[in-house]
């Protein structure tokens, strides 16, 4: 077969006809293509170069950034006791900066002869910010989320694009539900340990 009849056969294919159906239907089949295969490469882009959790932080520098939230919350009075629990959703450099993402629960109560009995609570996503200059972790600020319909909008400038939609609905997800459960764990060894006899 020559080539000007196999020309001659693609012209006369419906496929490539201008009046066929068929035509609009592939075409519309490869731009949805295209797009898909566009989005994914972003996203990959996206999370390889900037938003690349670390994840790796040592027991050491989650022990250090739980006190810190501590001494945050001061406690309303000396005979008061403080609950914590953090969930860590993960961590990346920003700039020279290490920025940690975490849920906190944290909760104050007062001994009231073995029971105790609570005078605040507050459950809610902190940023904590550590200086790494010469590899050496210094926690130097963190950020909270603004109150009322702040709330979303802060949320969205504190987190990366990654991991947001998961802080948003957190409190809806089996995670919180776990956090919380251990969290009260924490409180019922404590009212056990210390119940009068």
């Amino acid at each position: 077969m020559h080539v000007k009849e196999i020309v001659g056969l693609i012209e006369i294919s419906p496929l490539f006809n201008n009046r066929s159906p068929m035509k609009k239907i592939v075409k519309n089949i490869i731009i949805g293509i295209l797009i898909i295969a566009l989005s994914v490469i972003v996203t990959f882009i996206l999370r390889g170069n900037f938003f690349n959790f670390d994840k790796k932080l040592s027991t050491k520098t989650k022990n250090e950034i739980e006190a810190y939230i501590h001494n945050l919350d001061v406690p309303s009075s000396d005979s008061s006791m403080t609950f914590l629990s953090t969930y860590y959703f993960g961590d990346r450099f920003n700039d020279d900066k290490l920025e940690v993402y975490l849920w906190v629960i944290f909760e104050e109560y007062i001994d009231k002869a073995g029971t105790l009995e609570k005078l605040s609570a507050t459950s809610m996503p902190y940023v904590i910010i550590i200086d790494t200059t010469n590899d050496e972790y210094k926690i130097i600020d963190y950020k909270i989320p603004k109150d009322g319909n702040k709330y979303k909008t802060s949320i969205k400038e504190m987190f990366p694009i990654t991991i947001r939609g998961k802080v948003l609905s957190f409190e809806k997800s089996k995670n919180y539900k776990k956090l919380s459960q251990e969290h009260q764990k924490l409180i019922d060894i404590y009212e056990e340990y210390n119940k009068e006899d």
